[in-house]
């Protein structure tokens, strides 16, 4: 429930602003519009969803099929990450075999680890996970300038 909360889509939080819990909240609690001679009017804290602008999913989902959903939406997410990891990893590398020079190494390395740094910074929550990926990817790029500055020598 925690992790839903922070998501536009909270199914624990049920709001008249939702077309969807609109029309659950009318159904089990019918419409009052006749029993209250005093109308009260508020303004709302956000947007309303229409008819017209409602979700397509719908409350009477099965487990299965929002589990499937959240599964496909989870693998997109991490064939996304590995492409983009293996980029990561792949052009720097290509980079410093083409070009077999000191400098070449050191700028693709810094500028890599700083575009890194960046993207972990966009995605990534904690502090040290921000800092631990960044410093792994460092290690791993400077294994390779390692090599190719060692064969430059030899």
């Amino acid at each position: 429930m925690e992790k839903r909360s922070l998501l536009p889509g909270d199914p624990f939080y049920v709001s008249g602003e939702r077309y969807l819990d609109w029309k659950l909240l009318e159904h089990v609690i019918g419409r009052r519009e006749d029993d209250d001679p005093i109308e009260i009017k508020s303004r709302a804290a956000g947007l309303w969803e229409t008819e017209a602008t409602r979700p397509g999913s719908s409350y009477h989902d099965t487990r299965r099929d929002n589990y499937r959903r959240s599964w496909t939406r989870g693998l997109h997410q991490r064939l996304g990450v590995a492409g983009l990891g293996g980029i990561f990893l792949i052009a720097p590398m290509w980079l410093m075999v083409l070009h077999r020079t000191l400098y070449t190494a050191l700028v693709s390395t810094t500028v890599f680890v700083a575009v890194f740094g960046l993207v972990a910074a966009l995605f990534l929550t904690s502090l040290m996970e921000v800092m631990s990926s960044t410093a792994a990817y460092a290690a791993v790029l400077v294994v390779i300038v390692g090599l190719t500055t060692e064969n430059m020598t030899s």
